[in-house]
């Protein structure tokens, strides 16, 4: 088995959830902020992602 920090440790992991979900349109780039979970852009119908927690 690998010995990575993450397998390690796994009390090192950010437990941060956003409460408020940003959403972006990966086509036109359209924003939206809402409580509940989105899956398409309202302005245009293509996958959205969600902003509000940071990719590494």
């Amino acid at each position: 088995m690998w010995n990575t920090p993450m397998s390690r440790n796994l009390t090192t992991i950010d437990p941060y959830r956003a409460s408020t979900g940003y959403y972006e349109c990966h086509t036109c780039s359209f924003r939206l902020t809402t409580d509940e979970r989105v899956h398409t852009c309202p302005e245009c119908g293509d996958p959205v992602r969600n902003i509000a927690v940071p990719r590494e």
